[in-house]
């Protein structure tokens, strides 16, 4: 997956501009096609859903290194 993140500070009226203009850019019809040949899905969702979503990768991806001991090389 691909998101797009900014500064936890960042302005709202800035935060919502630029969630309004990836949300056009994945809806243009070559997009949506450059992404499909890719095998990829635009996304577009809320902050907070990518945020949600974020914490939750962290979580499981965390339990799988400690479980398999992965160190860093």
């Amino acid at each position: 997956w691909y998101g797009m993140v900014a500064p936890r500070d960042i302005p709202a009226p800035v935060a919502e501009t630029l969630h309004a203009a990836l949300v056009q850019t994945l809806n243009m019809p070559e997009v949506k096609d450059k992404l499909a040949q890719q095998g990829a899905l635009p996304g577009g969702d809320s902050s907070a859903a990518f945020h949600a979503f974020l914490v939750a990768e962290i979580e499981k991806w965390a339990k799988v290194v400690k479980q398999a001991n992965i160190k860093p090389e």
